[in-house]
């Protein structure tokens, strides 16, 4: 369940950053719009900030998708023999150093 309200809050938030990316790309356009068909604003300004936001929004979002996956944890990929304490893949059902039969 944990996991499950970790994968919706980073929805949340992912949408949260494309949002505000959203609005700041829309105030961009408009202004190249409204320069060459009407009065001008300071479009280079809004570029740069279109451009800062977005690349924020996607550093943000890559961050909360990697500190999801750090969360759930890795699966164990090896597991001990019980006999000779040798690590081995975890589906092998005999160890390889000492051939002893693995219980599950």
């Amino acid at each position: 369940m944990k996991s499950e309200i970790l994968d919706k809050f980073a929805a949340l938030i992912t949408f949260a950053f494309g949002l505000v990316a959203a609005l700041a790309w829309n105030g961009a356009i408009i202004a190249i719009f409204t320069k060459y068909f009407g009065t001008a604003e300071n479009i280079t300004a809004m570029i740069i900030y279109a451009v800062i936001v977005t690349l924020i929004a996607v550093l943000a979002t890559m961050l909360i998708a990697r500190s999801i996956k750090k969360s759930k944890g890795a699966a164990p990929s090896t597991k001990e023999c019980s006999y000779c304490m040798t690590a081995i893949p975890i589906k092998a059902t005999r160890c390889p150093n000492c051939t002893s039969e693995l219980t599950k």
